[in-house]
């Protein structure tokens, strides 16, 4: 995975109370600095500020387009349009809304910080006061009776007369205008958009001070969008069509103060930019605006002209080098307080040897990281492993023997011993305290698992070291030398790229080095992790070390499809990196290059495996991805090609429970078990050798375990009993034969699984009639991919088709996934699918709640066949 060209990536999700997801109390975000305002939107509540939801653009040219229609058209009676606006930038002109400058309106935000609307090409009203970036405004413009009002903040703020007649036939753009793209609300920063609605017959007057909620469809409104949860959606009785243009995303910061918000650490680092900056820690306890470095003992620094600022979607930086320099970039470890996770404790010493120190983490602490603030004391760690010594985590010494922590910490209170670093008389401290959940962890939709381990390992000095059994995949980690002096610690994520089988980039918290990206320090399993590098650092001989690792989310089902999947053509809607947006950080990717012209294969990659590719067409060996198309470093998307080549696609997914998982494992040449965390039966796996040249093997349940499929290929089904083991897969394993493709001694392999998640996906099959069928996969809104095999003969592709390219009533496109053939339209009825006809032909038909198969062509729907099918909605 490239260390460079990153921006910000989250790994972050909604807030949660006793069913807390990992993804509500932890993150690890990248960012590229901006050297003005940047906002870090993870999702993780710190505090209540900045609450509700809205549209984020994350380009000068991204919008939101709604077709023309009447609704829009005011004429010249009563209206109230409102809004609320971010941005962080005021540098150039900003359109926040528009339908037609010339004939219709535009609403703008000028270089001065007043605002304009525009009716006709002309000024209609105008904000003359100058509002400064970095702030959010609820914009409410007003006509009665001729009379036009402007009011901010929910107090007036200009007043004047208009009877102009407003209508157009053009669009409505909300966040740029699409006549004269490029001036949007982003600015070239940071933009947003909440609560935008158009009530077309009466003025809403605000209340005094301003909305504190979203705003309701009252009489009239004929559109309201960008709020909450689903800023894409018109929550009028409208329900006008809104489509995204040019990266636009949800987010959870918004205009309104919240409840949820907990307090919490961030944790930064500069990564790449060669001049060896500090690690900064930044709490709620002390309020953002006091730094700490981890590899440094210096005293707290008051940074009161670029203090962060946290809030309920995450944290604001501003202007200082050491975490937002333009084009650098960083890491974020977002750490929020939660019961049985972590909590943050200030105290003031007072000399008395056994001081108990009170906290609220509601389980003992596996780990407390402690600092004296108004001194060059260094940084103290309590481990669960060795209760009786402390380690310095600015430096690189074993640990002491120590009576620092008395008895040790408890579920309710920590001691300390006196000591100008522990509890010297009036001096300030801070204590942070991380968890260990041992079968005790309130966590997940049932309450009952554990998201972070504090434990200990010896080291072997050998490429396969420890294997470190946590009973989860962990995202971040945290790794010490215990006994011994001159040995940096550690700092691995899978944002940053904690991939099997290749160099795992880290970060020393004890030093102020660049990232570095030269070894494979870990590789992961689906239970832990094991040790791969044979160093003295990590992996010594007979050594010690202590660890933190922090369990990789989320841990519920997904309930809405487009929060886990998504489908983009290079150049359709990014004109930036990333070349393809999802939405999401994706974990695979599925790219189908030159769909028009020959010669590109199809390829699959993911987070896991890092910068490697596989051929679904071919029996090829991993091979290492060199094309900027595949960066993973995005949180929105991939890629980091800003080329306009509109004939590649790509098709990414999240990993989530009971949806889509992803496993890499070593072949034993016997019969066994593989586990995986799914948490759910899978109902179709793709494996590949990564090693060795083999085929692909495919498992679907309606063919079941005692045969098998090829993606490479268009053979049908076959029965062997050395794939599979006849043996059908359960919700922690998949069974594997003894045969090559999916076994081999001394091979690496990687799997991926796939469930039905109600709403969201379907794995199934049906028989064809020839006359033609839906087929239900119980959507809401139909099918956006569809993948089909008839699996009860040969010569019959994998064919895929997908809403982008087309899922109509009428002539479809397909790609065939086992070639490197440009996108297909029809087939000739007889004999070898290869032999195309001339004549596009209708295959597949929109259906509500899934996708219906056409009759008369022999390609997806012959009488009496078997089909198997993987769609999502």
């Amino acid at each position: 995975m490239s260390t460079k060209k990153k921006l910000f990536l989250s790994a972050a999700g909604a807030a949660g109370g006793a069913t807390t997801d990992v993804d509500d109390v932890f993150a690890t975000n990248l960012w590229k600095g901006n050297a003005a305002l940047n906002i870090i939107d993870n999702g993780i509540k710190f505090s209540n500020t900045h609450d509700g939801g809205s549209a984020r653009f994350d380009s000068t040219t991204s919008r939101l387009d709604i077709a023309s229609s009447t609704d829009f058209n005011l004429g010249t009676g009563d209206f109230t349009i409102d809004f609320s606006a971010w941005w962080a930038d005021g540098s150039q002109y900003q359109t926040v809304f528009s339908r037609g400058y010339s004939a219709g309106m535009l609403y703008q935000l000028n270089t001065d910080g007043t605002s304009t609307l525009y009716v006709g090409g002309g000024g209609f009203i105008t904000d003359s006061t100058a509002r400064a970036a970095g702030n959010w405004y609820q914009y409410c413009i007003t006509r009665e009776s001729g009379t036009v009002k402007l009011y901010v903040n929910g107090t007036l703020a200009t007043t004047t007369t208009g009877n102009d007649n407003i209508t157009s036939s053009d669009a409505l753009n909300i966040g740029d205008d699409d006549s004269t793209s490029g001036y949007g609300i982003n600015g070239g920063k940071q933009g947003f958009i909440s609560n935008f609605r158009i009530v077309k017959g009466s003025a809403v007057t605000p209340p005094s001070g301003g909305y504190t909620s979203d705003l309701t469809a009252v009489s009239g409104t004929v559109l309201l969008t960008c709020q909450g949860d689903t800023p894409f959606v018109d929550n009028s009785s409208s329900s006008h069509s809104i489509t995204k243009v040019n990266t636009v995303i949800a987010s959870e910061f918004g205009p309104f103060t919240g409840n949820e918000g907990e307090g919490g650490l961030l944790w930064t680092k500069q990564r790449t930019s060669g001049s060896n900056e500090h690690h900064w820690l930044l709490d709620t306890a002390r309020t953002a605006q006091y730094t700490l470095s981890s590899n440094l003992n210096s005293a707290q620094i008051n940074q009161t002209s670029y203090a962060a600022t946290f809030n309920s979607a995450g944290f604001q930086i501003y202007n200082w080098g050491y975490q937002n320099d333009n084009n650098e970039d960083y890491v974020g470890w977002s750490f929020r307080k939660a019961p049985k996770f972590f909590d943050v404790v200030t105290y003031t010493g007072n000399g008395v040897n056994g001081r108990s120190v009170s906290h609220d983490l509601g389980a003992t602490p596996g780990m407390i990281i402690l600092k004296r603030t108004n001194s060059t004391d260094d940084w103290q760690i309590f481990h669960r492993y060795a209760t009786n010594k402390r380690f310095i985590l600015n430096g690189t010494g074993n640990g002491a023997a120590t009576t620092l922590w008395g008895s040790g910490p408890t579920s309710t209170a920590f001691t300390v011993e006196t000591a100008s670093f522990s509890n010297e008389n009036g001096a300030p401290y801070i204590a942070y305290l991380f968890a260990h959940n041992n079968n005790d962890g309130d966590f997940g939709p049932d309450g009952d698992q554990d998201i972070i381990k504090c434990g200990s390992y010896v080291g072997n000095n050998s490429t396969n070291g420890p294997i470190i059994n946590l009973g989860f995949e962990p995202q971040w980690l945290f790794i010490r030398h215990a006994d011994a002096n001159g040995n940096s610690s550690f700092i691995l994520d899978n944002m940053r790229g904690l991939s099997t089988g290749h160099a795992d980039p880290t970060l020393s918290p004890n030093a102020n080095n660049d990232e570095q990206n030269t070894q494979n320090m870990v590789d992961l399993t689906s239970t832990g992790f094991q040790l791969k590098r044979a160093n003295d650092n990590i992996n010594g001989n007979g050594n010690n070390y202590i660890y933190m690792a922090i369990r990789r989310g989320p841990l519920a089902a997904p309930d809405d499809a487009t929060k886990v999947f998504a489908l983009d053509q290079l150049g359709q809607t990014s004109p930036s990196p990333p070349a393809f947006t999802s939405g999401f950080a994706v974990d695979t990717m599925l790219f189908r290059g030159a769909i028009n012209n020959n010669g590109q294969n199809p390829r699959i990659f993911d987070r896991l495996r890092g910068p490697k590719e596989l051929n679904t067409n071919n029996t090829n060996t991993e091979s290492t991805n060199n094309f900027s198309y595949y960066d993973f470093d995005y949180s929105n998307g991939v890629g980091s090609n800003t080329g306009t080549a509109t004939d590649n696609i790509m098709y990414m997914w999240k990993r989530a429970p009971g949806y889509f998982d992803v496993v890499t494992y070593s072949g034993t040449g016997s019969a066994r078990t593989q586990s995986h965390n799914l948490g759910a039966v899978p109902e179709m796996i793709w494996i590949k050798g990564r090693s060795q040249a083999e085929n692909w093997a495919i498992y679907h349940k309606d063919v079941g375990a005692t045969k098998y499929l090829q993606l490479n290929s268009t053979n049908a089904e076959a029965t062997s009993s050395t794939r599979f083991n006849d043996t059908a897969p359960t919700s922690s394993v998949f069974s594997l034969g003894a045969d090559n493709e999916v076994n081999m001694s001394g091979q690496t392999f990687v799997a991926w699984l796939f469930a039905t998640v109600a709403g969201v996906s379907k794995v199934g099959s049906y028989t064809g009639n020839d006359t033609g069928q839906n087929i239900d996969c119980g959507f809401s809104s139909g099918a956006r991919f569809v993948l089909i095999k008839c699996s009860s003969d040969g010569d019959r592709s994998w064919m895929l088709f997908d809403s982008i390219r087309g899922i109509v009533a009428g002539t479809d496109p397909f790609l065939a996934i086992n070639e490197n053939s440009p996108q297909y339209y029809a087939h000739n009825g007889a004999g070898s699918e290869q032999n195309y006809s001339s004549s596009n032909l209708d295959l597949i038909d929109p259906y509500s709640s899934g996708f219906a198969v056409v009759g008369g062509t022999g390609m997806v729907n012959e009488n009496g066949k078997s089909y198997i099918f993987y769609a999502i909605a």
